[in-house]
């Protein structure tokens, strides 16, 4: 089951998180849906919701709980959420070193469409 964190769960989703990832749980800019099972949280995604897409932001099945298609159930959320949204598209920035993220993506109905050469950020 795929439910949207609102709180409900915390003490089993702290212990995986470093302090930047809790604040990045804590700020409501990111939309967070945690996949449960019997009570378990097994995986999450943060999305970064704009006005005509969806950035994945972070999606993560902790690792007792891998090789159970937690991932794909995770992103064929997603893709329900954008569809009912009408969005156009679903975004996602992996990286050259995550190779098997990218391969995981691209199992999922992917495509690479280009490539980020630096980004550049401040934090307030």
């Amino acid at each position: 089951m795929i439910v949207e964190f609102k709180g409900k769960y915390k003490k089993q989703i702290w212990p995986h998180l470093d302090s930047e990832n809790r604040e990045m749980f804590l700020n409501s800019f990111f939309k967070k849906f945690l996949f449960v099972e019997n009570g378990i949280v097994k995986g999450w995604v943060l999305l970064q919701p704009s006005k005509d897409r969806i950035l994945i932001d972070w999606i993560m099945v902790l690792e007792e709980f891998r090789k159970q298609k937690i991932g794909t159930q995770l992103l064929d959320y997603v893709k329900k959420l954008a569809r009912k949204n009408n969005m156009c598209g679903i975004s996602v920035n992996t990286g050259n070193k995550t190779f098997w993220a990218r391969k995981f993506y691209e199992k999922n109905g992917f495509k690479k469409v280009g490539r980020v050469k630096k980004t550049l950020q401040i934090r307030l």
